[in-house]
């Protein structure tokens, strides 16, 4: 699996509660319905009472594929191109940092044990059931969607 990691900063004309829901609500519509994207995920500064550390960020956003071509492609369609745009809304691109990465899990555990082993049921969805924003794309018709997701104990 391949990670393309960006830590952004708002711009600074913005709130902390504007960029933040912009991010979460606006902008990750647009993002998701990007070509071969396997995981999305945006991690959003915390304001910790008594951290004397002032971050650098304001968050990180990790853009997950199976590999470098998958990433490659990704870059060359409308939907990268439309995301890239949208960031001039709420980003300011003199304050980001941006690395493509290998993951190398050296713990996790993060879920307790009983949600370690989950089930995950695929099917391919018609055109006319996927959101309206990836349907219009043409390149979503047919991608396997999630259709359930169970945990099963161990």
């Amino acid at each position: 699996m391949i990670k393309l990691v960006y830590c952004i900063t708002k711009k600074e004309s913005l709130t902390d509660e504007q960029f933040f829901h912009y991010w979460l609500h606006t902008h990750s519509q647009i993002g998701a319905c990007i070509p071969g994207l396997r995981r999305l995920v945006q991690s959003h500064r915390l304001t910790v009472v008594g951290d004397n550390h002032q971050p650098d960020y304001d968050g990180v956003v990790e853009l997950w594929f199976d590999d470098l071509q998958s990433l490659l492609a990704a870059r060359q369609s409308a939907e990268w191109k439309a995301s890239t745009q949208d960031e001039a809304n709420f980003i300011d691109h003199t304050r980001v940092a941006y690395l493509i990465t290998e993951e190398h899990v050296v713990v996790d555990e993060a879920q307790p044990k009983k949600h370690r082993n989950r089930a995950l049921l695929l099917r391919r969805m018609a055109p006319e059931v996927l959101p309206s924003s990836c349907a219009s794309s043409g390149i979503a018709r047919g991608a396997p969607k999630v259709a359930a997701l169970q945990d099963r104990a161990m």
